[in-house]
């Protein structure tokens, strides 16, 4: 005989299905808090209630354990659960048990299956947002926009200082690894002592916006300066310096290494680097630098001859001042091809650019100059390549390097996509500069991308309306699309708008359209200018060819060969020369422009 005994309180749970019902009803809480957590914010349903709906959710766990201690789940429903008999369990209440452990354990697979692929799903979600705000956050962090210091209590004649002093803080912060630096071109184009920080930021893409005022009383300098967070408004570091002015270099580099140590946690600058080194020991020589590069900014022809008398001067007090080489190596770029012959200025730029590297062989704007008159004017390809990719490791945040080599990689390698590539670089870095936009609408037109072209057209123009290079930019991007009643349209505002200079592709277009007196009269105005100063020859030869007059423009390209034309480098990507393309004079002055400085030219 076998005594009967009575089942424990915790067996008794089990058979209840206590724990299981426990387990189910604690995942599914779990998902359904989540939802409610999730989705009621959506619909802007107020917090109140959200802690409702979590309270009933939590009150009803002991209510859910008591429920499955006093039912049970069986194949016939939900049923009172009756004790067990002191003799244990019958066949028939066996069976039942095992039906509803099998429910209840897909029941709560399932349940946990949903709570692991929610779990699994969330993680992820978060993992890619997290990233992506982190992407975001950084680049956003790690930048900065120098704004030109604003002048006070001086005379007009001390205007051009604030600009020259924060465009050198500007080239010192650039050298700094991770931060970025947006160019002058744009960060020059927010003046004045009530700049919103705000505005600044999301305009240029910064977080970090550097001002101030000068003040100037013979040699002496009062700098104020501030560092703002551009999110928040928050100043993070500001000062006021009372400093001669022959010891300007030395202030400069104490506040971009203050400005360095405000953002360290960001950018990881190295302790005690020199960020700007003394240029020369010549304070009048600085001083004329200063001016100098205020007029270099400008693109009239005056203002650039008046730069390179400045930078002259100051070459006569210091002949060592590499910057000063530098700049007048720029400037005699900036003269050529647009006021200029660049073979009558090639001695005097090359003499310059090589001596500013040779002062100075770390110096990235040098190196940039040299490659740029290597490349375009005197035709050495091999030499220029490693000067402009030295540039650019130089100083990876300095927006021409990347301009200059981009021209290399279009110009030589013919890799428009890859140049393109490279103009965006530069435009990230000096976003409001209407040059590297017109640059890439070059790179566009090249790949057959007119909807891309007319974009970037219309951004230059938004960049700066009067933006005028050998062509209005968007009659140059109709022209190449051949789109030429909107071409001829465009020229005609352009012209109302009060743009002077003969727009060479206009002509193009109305050559097309059989306005061919029109397109006479702006050749006349090219062949003038060619006579009385300097016009670039392969515009001419463009004309010609809308025109039908091969023979003359084969004769105006051979002009701009001898006159080693810039603009000529890139014939081979300009859909107006294309029916030159089946004559054997083409295929051969290509191979001229290709094999550089030892090709001959033809008399």
């Amino acid at each position: 005989m076998t005594l009967a005994t009575k089942p424990s309180f915790f067996s008794e749970l089990q058979r209840r299905h206590v724990y299981k019902v426990g387990a189910m009803y604690a995942v599914a809480g779990w998902l359904l808090v989540q939802v409610i957590t999730q989705v009621f914010p959506i619909y802007e349903i107020d917090t109140h209630v959200q802690r409702m709906f979590v309270g009933v959710i939590v009150a009803g766990f002991p209510v859910a354990l008591v429920l499955a201690w006093l039912f049970d789940l069986t194949p016939q429903g939900i049923v009172r659960t009756e004790a067990l008999p002191a003799n244990g369990e019958t066949p028939s209440t066996q069976r039942a048990q095992r039906g509803t452990d099998r429910k209840l354990n897909y029941v709560l697979a399932a349940l946990l299956l949903l709570a692991l692929g929610y779990v699994v799903a969330e993680r992820a979600v978060l993992k890619t947002a997290n990233n992506e705000s982190v992407q975001t956050a950084g680049a956003k962090d790690q930048s900065i926009a120098v704004l030109p210091l604003a002048t006070v209590g001086s005379d007009d004649k001390d205007s051009y200082l604030g600009d020259g002093i924060s465009g050198e803080l500007l080239t010192a912060l650039s050298k700094l690894r991770g931060l970025k630096v947006i160019g002058r071109a744009s960060s020059f184009q927010f003046r004045g002592r009530d700049v919103d920080a705000a505005k600044v930021g999301k305009a240029l893409n910064v977080r970090s916006l550097l001002s101030g005022t000068v003040q100037r009383a013979g040699d002496e300098l009062r700098i104020t300066v501030e560092l703002v967070d551009t999110a928040s408004g928050q100043q993070l570091w500001s000062q006021q310096y009372d400093r001669s002015f022959k010891n300007l270099f030395a202030l400069e580099d104490d506040i971009s290494s203050e400005v360095s140590k405000a953002l360290a946690v960001k950018l990881g600058a190295a302790e005690g680097q020199a960020l700007v080194e003394v240029a020369t020991d010549n304070p009048h020589a600085h001083d004329l630098v200063l001016r100098a590069n205020l007029m270099i900014q400008r693109s009239d022809e005056a203002s650039l001859n008046e730069a390179a008398v400045l930078l002259n001067q100051a070459i006569a007090e210091d002949p060592n001042y590499a910057e000063a080489w530098a700049a007048l190596g720029r400037t005699y770029i900036s003269l050529a091809d647009a006021y200029r012959a660049p073979n009558d200025l090639l001695p005097a730029m090359k003499g310059a650019a090589e001596k500013a590297v040779a002062l100075d062989p770390n110096l990235a704007e040098a190196r940039a100059v040299l490659g740029e008159v290597l490349l375009n004017y005197v035709r050495d390809y091999s030499a220029a390549r490693p000067e402009l990719e030295r540039a650019v490791a130089l100083n990876p945040g300095l927006a021409s390097a990347h301009d200059s080599l981009a021209t290399y990689q279009f110009e030589i390698q013919h890799d428009a996509a890859a140049a393109r590539s490279e103009e965006q670089v530069a435009e990230k870095l000096d976003p409001l500069n209407p040059w590297y936009a017109y640059w890439e609408m070059t790179n566009a037109i090249a790949l057959g991308d007119f909807p891309g072209a007319e974009n970037l057209a219309e951004r230059v123009r938004q960049l700066d309306p009067k933006f005028f290079y050998r062509s209005d930019p968007l009659v140059l991007a109709y022209a190449a699309e051949g789109r030429w009643q909107n071409c001829t349209d465009r020229a005609a505002a352009a012209a109302a708008e009060g743009q002077a200079s003969p727009d060479f592709a206009a002509a193009i277009c109305y050559a097309h359209v059989g306005d061919t007196a029109h397109a006479r009269t702006i050749l006349q105005r090219l062949q003038a200018a060619a006579q009385t100063g300097y016009a670039d020859h392969s515009n001419i030869a463009a004309v010609r060819v809308a025109l039908g007059d091969k023979d003359g423009a084969f004769t105006d390209l051979e002009q701009a060969y001898r006159d080693r034309s810039a603009p000529l480098m890139s014939v081979w990507s300009l859909p107006w020369f294309m029916p030159l393309h089946g004559d054997p004079r083409y295929p051969a002055l290509l191979d001229r422009i290709g094999a550089g400085a030892t090709a001959a030219m033809s008399p």
